[in-house]
């Protein structure tokens, strides 16, 4: 999982992420590494600092495709949904995911 270093996760932040996963869902990260590259990217490109805690409490998130995200986050009639997201993963429910 030596690609994810590049998001800023430390050695020990993916063997906390790893030990958190389940096996599905750590064969979906293994398996799709450019999908879930490119949603990072663009989450990272929009400000989304917590990434780690994405992999730990909302990883059905990684699922997403990147163009569907931002398509979430466009449509959104909230103005400061990045900001909400950075203090709380559990509020990419608020674009229904």
């Amino acid at each position: 999982m030596n690609y994810l270093k590049k998001f800023n996760l430390s050695d020990k932040d993916l063997d906390e992420i790893y030990d958190s996963l389940s096996d599905e869902n750590w064969q979906f990260i293994t398996a799709t590494k450019t999908q879930v590259g490119t949603l990072l990217e663009y989450l990272i490109s929009i400000g989304i600092t917590n990434i780690k805690n994405i992999f730990l409490y909302r990883p059905n998130v990684l699922y997403q495709y990147a163009e569907d995200m931002k398509k979430y986050i466009e449509e959104s009639q909230i103005t400061d949904i990045v900001q909400k997201i950075n203090e709380d993963v559990e509020n990419f429910d608020l674009l229904g995911l």
